[in-house]
């Protein structure tokens, strides 16, 4: 069995019968939304899934770059708006939520909001989130299973200088702003919150084809 078979049959045992939610945490480039996109394929005929990602819930470039395009405390403080994450997402699909939920409310490339339709969960889904620092104090009490994502530094500046390269214009300044903004934002999230501590699944993800298991519950 693979690792991504065995998360997959770990969250379809969480909460039988009831929505639950899962994290799936862990750096820019680590690997997070390939790994949420596989885990719903594998458990989508078992349990039925929603799929979301933070980066549908962040505020306008004026608040996010509110403390600096550079700065790594506004990365970690003023990217996302947690407040609609919460009130669109992750409470309506709580314990004594409505089932009533929205993925989506923001465009980060057009930096509009946007009115995506309202759609029920059945009462047994799954939620499939993937984002960075998503065990902080904010959303802590939101999750039954949070799986993080660890990658070398230097295997996510090889990524993200592939990935991102048309978004800052060449990969040195893709590799800045990494180091300054989203590379040092991590390091502010690991000593604010523990995520390694915290989760409860932990996978190196440098090998996004075969992850290694780290921590395991149990």
């Amino acid at each position: 069995m693979t690792v991504v078979e065995r998360l997959a049959s770990l969250v379809v045992s969480t909460g039988p019968g009831r929505r639950v939610r899962v994290a799936i945490d862990g750096a820019g480039c680590s690997g997070k939304s390939t790994l949420a996109d596989r885990l719903a394929v594998t458990v989508g005929p078992q349990r039925p899934v929603v799929r979301a990602s933070i980066d549908d819930f962040m505020h306008p470039r004026s608040v996010r770059y509110r403390q600096g395009s550079e700065s790594a405390w506004g990365c970690y403080e003023d990217t996302f708006d947690l407040d609609a994450l919460r009130a669109k997402l992750l409470d309506p699909l709580g314990p004594v939520g409505s089932g009533r939920y929205r993925t989506r409310v923001f465009d980060r490339f057009a930096d509009r909001p946007v009115s995506s339709a309202e759609q029920v969960a059945a009462s047994d889904a799954v939620l499939l989130l993937d984002g960075v620092h998503l065990q902080r104090r904010q959303l802590s009490d939101c999750w039954d299973l949070v799986v993080h994502l660890r990658v070398p530094d230097a295997e996510l500046l090889r990524r993200a200088r592939l990935r991102d390269v048309e978004l800052f214009g060449d990969a040195e300044s893709v590799e800045h702003r990494y180091r300054t903004r989203y590379l040092a934002a991590e390091r502010l999230y690991e000593q604010q919150v523990g995520p390694v501590e915290r989760a409860d699944v932990v996978l190196d993800n440098t090998d996004p084809v075969a992850p290694m298991v780290l921590k395991w519950p149990g």
